[in-house]
């Protein structure tokens, strides 16, 4: 069996136990962000990896202190927020 790792919550961003924060960390897709055609559905558990570099074309997270929420996902990059990462999958929630 494989070990289990438990979500660990800060503000709106979700890690993931035994990971250094620098490994992975997860947050709660919004409607705001409009990736359904990517099967990222509102509620949608979006898990990324900041250590790979940012590609145009694919699903990145940005960090936007003016915007609630902070986090958004882009295929391109965006003026005047900052990189977090790349998004490695995303699971559907329904409940």
């Amino acid at each position: 069996m494989n070990a289990v790792h438990e979500l660990t919550f800060h503000r709106d961003i979700i890690g993931v136990s035994g990971y250094d924060s620098k490994d992975v960390f997860a947050l709660i897709a919004n409607d705001d962000d409009h990736y359904l055609k990517h099967g990222i559905a509102q509620n949608s558990l979006v898990v990324v990896d900041p250590k790979l570099p940012f590609k145009k074309g694919k699903l990145s997270v940005f960090f936007d202190p003016t915007k609630k929420p902070e986090m958004r996902i882009s295929q391109k990059k965006l003026s005047g927020c900052s990189y977090r990462g790349r998004v490695l999958f995303s699971v559907n929630v329904y409940a």
